[in-house]
């Protein structure tokens, strides 16, 4: 088991980078579905998981998919990453049902750190929101 995996989108890429200990597992611009069918069968272990999907999803089912990934997670302790519900509150939806659930955190970026494309955040942010996974 490893101490930390960050899994998902663009936005993991970033908390990856700003936990660079944690095992990073994350493509720009990925959908939920895709990192699924990608990834979701060889997932490490860890006691810290940190998940950032659906930000990306546009006529996608995100809560099946995230719950798919959810019920094949191995983890001591879960944050998900809320979307921005600007550019996709369905996805934010599902992220929140599946996270409480399964007992979940979700972490919700400072709306002072999320960049002008009201998505991704501040390198300020993926640190703030980094340190709240522990």
């Amino acid at each position: 088991m490893i101490e930390c995996a960050v899994l998902g989108d663009s936005i993991a890429v970033g908390i990856g980078l700003a936990r660079p200990q944690c095992q990073t597992m994350a493509q720009i611009g990925i959908t939920s579905a895709t990192w699924v069918k990608r990834n979701a069968w060889h997932m490490p272990e860890a006691r810290t998981m940190i998940i950032s999907l659906g930000s990306n999803d546009r006529n996608i089912d995100t809560e099946a998919h995230i719950r798919h990934l959810r019920i094949n997670a191995a983890a001591d302790r879960v944050y998900w990453i809320l979307p921005s519900r600007s550019r996709s509150p369905e996805a934010a939806n599902a992220v929140a049902r599946v996270a409480a659930e399964f007992g979940d955190r979700v972490l919700v970026p400072p709306a002072q750190h999320v960049g002008r494309d009201g998505v991704h955040l501040t390198r300020r942010g993926y640190q703030i929101i980094a340190s709240q996974a522990r």
